[in-house]
């Protein structure tokens, strides 16, 4: 890097090996993201979507709060519930399965 002003044009996915600074296109990251499914036997209907449900579902099976993910993602009317929350109730689940109904570590 030149100068650490640099960094600020630099993308985390860039659209081009050779130009770090061009933005990934929407087509390019499905493309990515559903060739990486693919080679790994994951299948799914959200492919660039997959992410948003797996924050969703391990915020809740840590405890979180419905409304506390609704802020995180800004998520409004039933979307989260519908879409990406497993709709089980995790406290009761957690005692069946002989853990602490909040989420607790088991001293």
């Amino acid at each position: 890097m030149e100068s650490r002003q640099s960094l600020y044009d630099t993308k985390l996915y860039p659209g081009s090996l050779t130009n770090p600074t061009k933005s990934l296109t929407q087509s390019g990251h499905y493309a990515a993201v559903r060739t990486a499914f693919k080679k790994n036997m994951v299948a799914t209907r959200k492919v660039t979507h997959a992410a948003r449900g797996v924050g969703a579902r391990q915020a809740e099976t840590n405890g979180a709060s419905e409304g506390q993910i609704r802020r995180l993602r800004r998520w409004e009317g039933n979307q989260l519930q519908s879409a990406y929350l497993t709709q089980l109730p995790m406290e009761a689940v957690r005692a069946v399965v002989g853990f602490p109904p909040k989420g607790q570590n088991i001293g």
